[in-house]
């Protein structure tokens, strides 16, 4: 395994296309490629665990791809997608989530006495209409992780002296996203632009950090108010915490423009279509902040102890929507590995020394 001090990887999680990152993983693997820092949102978080895992086993564990087929099996166990999800819905998957059926009536009742109670206050001015539909619950899902999955990443981001590594989760009421780091990162942490960002909190990697990682809008909050958010919401690729390196290499499970010849019309369209632009425009302002920083360097406007990092995308440029979202794809991990195999060689080619 080569190592190289200068190279960080971006890791961003979006549900079924979690492959992508899986796929540039197991590219980085094959290739002998190793960051000395590694930032991760969402599902990512699992992925760079497994990555952690089979770096240590080598040969003597399955690859990435296997474990990704296994994923796969345990959701998909009919030959119809319909079918599939309609068990999806009806009993969700085990230990992971499970559908909010018994939660229901319990939050309803909840909700609907804060209505009355919010109609009372402002009758006759009340906008009742709008006090019903918030009267609906918004938990969906139960999340059934068992505690040793968050107790096991955890230890393992914590065990891992080399390769540093970060992720993300954010405090709405407070406005402010948690941003958690093992000791190797620690060490890199003063060389980043980290200090920079307003309204962001660095901590230790804790298993509670790990469940708030993770945790979906869909899981809903409790009723005394607080709750964190899943931290790819807020920052899906974390750029600002890698700004040590010369190389980043940016693992996108979305690309930067819409996949297709004309802009959705239906509403599974339109909801994939927020979420790629939301996700889109959190990632411009650290990228475009990376890239200013180049220019100016460029223009002689800045100089040491300003240096430039050049930005490697590895980007999805297979049409997934909406409902692909529901299930992982080994075609999206195969084309991630292609592509990220290229661009590793690319950058092997740039660090050769010229011949005299």
């Amino acid at each position: 395994m080569e190592s190289d001090k200068e190279i960080a990887f971006a890791l961003g999680g979006l549900a079924g296309n979690n492959a992508h990152g899986a796929g540039f993983l197991q590219a980085a693997m094959e290739t002998g490629i190793e960051p000395r820092m590694i930032s991760c949102s969402s599902g990512q978080v699992l992925w760079v665990y497994r990555y952690l895992l089979e770096k240590e086993r080598k040969a003597h564990a399955p690859d990435m791809r296997k474990l990704l087929e296994e994923d796969i099996g345990k959701m998909v166990t009919t030959k119809s997608y319909d079918v599939d999800t309609a068990l999806l819905f009806l009993f969700g998957k085990a230990d992971v989530y499970r559908p909010a059926f018994g939660e229901f009536a319990a939050d309803l009742l909840r909700n609907s006495v804060r209505c009355l109670e919010s109609i009372s206050v402002q009758w006759p001015n009340a906008f009742v209409t709008k006090e019903l539909l918030e009267s609906v619950p918004g938990r969906l899902l139960v999340p059934e992780f068992p505690q040793s999955f968050f107790d096991d990443i955890s230890k393992a981001f914590n065990d891992e002296q080399k390769i540093g590594i970060v992720f993300n989760s954010f405090d709405p009421l407070k406005g402010t996203e948690l941003v958690h780091l093992n000791g190797a990162a620690r060490v890199l942490e003063a060389a980043s632009t980290s200090k920079y960002r307003w309204r962001t909190d660095y901590r230790d990697i804790t298993s509670d950090a790990v469940r708030d990682a993770i945790r979906l809008y869909q899981y809903g909050f409790d009723y005394g108010g607080g709750g964190h958010l899943d931290g790819a919401y807020y920052r899906q690729v974390m750029l600002s915490e890698l700004a040590f390196a010369t190389d980043i290499f940016v693992a996108r499970p979305i690309n930067y423009c819409w996949i297709g010849s004309a802009l959705p019309t239906g509403l599974a369209g339109i909801e994939d279509l927020k979420t790629k632009v939301a996700f889109n425009g959190s990632y411009a302002g650290e990228r475009d902040k990376i890239n200013l920083i180049n220019k100016l360097i460029d223009d002689k406007v800045l100089a040491k102890p300003y240096k430039k990092i050049n930005l490697v995308e590895i980007e999805i440029e297979l049409k997934r929507g909406y409902f692909d979202y529901i299930y992982e794809s080994l075609d999206v991990f195969d084309a991630a590995r292609k592509c990220a195999r290229e661009k590793f060689q690319e950058f092997r080619d740039r660090r050769q020394p010229v011949p005299e």
